[in-house]
């Protein structure tokens, strides 16, 4: 006798635009999504216990997007733009003023879904360094979440 699936049971697919950033490890040069779930009745009454953790490979940016930073002095802004990047909903930001200090540190500067952003900056600055990265859970620069870097001379 054959056995036949559960009736009411449904499959479903999250589509990778919908999974949270991903957790980047600079140590095994990997970035993964870590997912669980629990199932829940149609009429919300009832749940399971969480799965266990599971850790998924998230794709690697094959090379570097396309890009520009333009700087506007007399106005002291600092425009990006960039390629889209098919599911991607949004970008994290990272700046790194008067890179060539050697106190120089990367500061999370901001999220966009957009593929342009303007930064305004004061009139110490004197360079720029821009990392553009897919989201990651962690606010921290991470060279396996980059999808491009750029410079400029603010001078």
């Amino acid at each position: 006798m054959m056995t036949t699936p559960d009736r009411g049971i449904k499959k479903i697919i999250v589509p990778k635009s919908k999974l949270p950033g991903i957790f980047a490890s600079e140590e095994g040069n990997k970035s993964v999504y870590v997912l669980k779930y629990r199932f829940i009745s149609e009429d919300k009454n009832r749940t399971s216990h969480w799965s266990p953790t599971y850790k998924i490979i998230a794709e690697d940016t094959a090379e570097e997007i396309m890009n520009a930073i333009v700087v506007d002095n007399s106005n002291k802004v600092v425009n990006l733009v960039w390629e889209p990047q098919a599911n991607i909903p949004e970008y994290h930001i990272y700046v790194k003023w008067n890179y060539s200090s050697p106190d120089s540190q990367w500061q999370y500067y901001a999220k966009t879904s957009q593929t342009n952003y303007s930064i305004v900056y004061a009139a110490d600055k004197t360079s720029i360094k821009v990392a553009v990265q897919k989201p990651t859970v962690q606010q921290e620069r991470f060279t396996t979440a980059t999808l491009f870097e750029n410079d400029a001379s603010l001078i």
